[in-house]
């Protein structure tokens, strides 16, 4: 995995520098900060999630928002019914087979206030990330960071080519 998250910071880079003609500037989260966040929101992150903030802390979309999300900083995560309720209220509304009681203790850790959404849950003990596209309701589920973070990595090599021609 460490390959594909320095070729996600190397794309979005190449990315960023195509666009706007300036470079991009990518911070990482420390050790410290990823252990206070964790400890604020009572969750304890993948060693993929770990991994990816180490290198990076907050990264913009480059996918018009819509096919994959911005990936927020730590202090930006949110719990979906802080953040968001709406969602919880109405994907469980008709619910009866608890198929998404899961997003009671989902966290927004990708594209808070943005029309796709990149969560992490913690359900029945198992770490599961979603993403969920206001455009296109729905979720499409990962089992880990890593599997999420693949894809992303294959969008924007995809990106790259379009915006190249």
């Amino acid at each position: 995995m460490p390959n594909t998250i320095d070729n996600i910071i190397s794309l979005s880079k190449e990315i960023y520098q195509l666009e706007n003609k300036t470079e991009l500037k990518i911070t990482p989260a420390s050790i410290k900060q990823i252990k206070k966040a964790e400890r604020e929101l009572d969750i304890e992150f993948s060693d993929e999630l770990r991994g990816f903030l180490l290198k990076v802390n907050g990264l913009s979309s480059f996918c018009t928002g819509l096919d994959y999300s911005s990936f927020s900083k730590l202090d930006e995560y949110r719990y979906t019914y802080e953040a968001d309720p709406s969602l919880i209220e109405i994907y469980q509304e008709n619910d009866d087979e608890g198929y998404y009681d899961w997003l009671n203790s989902s966290l927004i850790i990708g594209g808070i206030y943005e029309d796709t959404l990149l969560l992490l849950s913690e359900y029945e003990g198992t770490l599961s990330y979603y993403r969920y596209n206001a455009a296109i309701p729905g979720f499409v589920e990962y089992n880990t960071f890593a599997e999420y973070l693949e894809n992303y990595e294959l969008y924007l090599i995809e990106y790259i080519k379009e915006i190249e021609i």
